[in-house]
């Protein structure tokens, strides 16, 4: 008993102890410190809030899994690409969709980092086709890269679309009636990448490499095996 008296004793001191220096503080310190105990805790509510907004534009698509800048007619627009040629693979359409034109300041989810890149979301390029376009040609500044990795930059025109689809198509229409591709020899998605697009669509050196982890990430394989019948069945099933 003595020694359970002696503890409420120790414990009764001990409030009184920080009853005295709460109280003891001068007025404008302790203004001060309610002041920046307040602001911290509405900075890390605000930090939460920012980090949780970022996830859900992310990922928030038409297209259940895709990046938030994807739309269902780019998806409906390169599986109907593949079904003209089966080696045209929809999971390497899409994948360079997302390294060309993804993550940009434009559209939705841009304030954030998610949407599309001005060339894509203003001119409806999403490949970074150079040249002409049904629409005519629009000059922007680019970086490129020499063979020993050396990055510059220059001004040059990019074809001009009315719709993703007509971009899309467009693609196909290059890679078709140019002497630089041979899509015979895309027999899989990642021989599309490393024999058709190797060297030749962009001069990036790690081009290759970050689609094949695009595809990767985010699935894009699961639809070189869909229809578009089945696709717009799957966006029904998930609205």
């Amino acid at each position: 008993m003595t020694s359970k008296r002696n503890n409420n004793k120790k414990n009764t001191q001990n409030k009184k102890n920080i009853e005295i220096s709460i109280t003891s503080l001068p007025p404008k310190i302790l203004v001060r410190r309610i002041i920046l105990g307040v602001a911290f805790i509405i900075l890390i509510f605000a930090i939460v809030s920012i980090t949780s907004k970022c996830r859900m534009d992310r990922l928030n698509s038409e297209v259940p899994g895709l990046p938030s800048f994807m739309t269902a007619e780019m998806v409906r627009a390169a599986l109907k690409e593949q079904a003209k040629n089966p080696n045209n693979w929809t999971s390497v359409s899409l994948a360079q969709i997302i390294i060309e034109s993804g993550f940009g300041n434009y559209g939705p989810g841009g304030e954030t980092g998610n949407g599309l890149s001005q060339l894509a979301y203003e001119y409806k390029n999403l490949y970074g086709i150079k040249g002409t376009g049904p629409e005519g040609t629009i000059d922007f500044r680019t970086g490129e890269q020499t063979l020993e990795g050396e990055r510059y930059e220059i001004t040059a025109g990019f074809r001009v679309y009315s719709s993703y689809t007509q971009c899309i198509e467009d693609r196909t229409k290059v890679l078709s009636n140019t002497q630089y591709y041979d899509l015979s020899l895309g027999t899989t998605p990642e021989a599309f990448v490393e024999n058709v697009l190797y060297g030749t669509w962009a001069t990036s050196l790690s081009y290759n490499s970050s689609l094949l982890a695009v595809m990767s990430e985010f699935n894009l394989y699961r639809f070189d095996t869909m229809s578009v019948k089945e696709f717009d069945e799957e966006i029904k099933n998930n609205n």
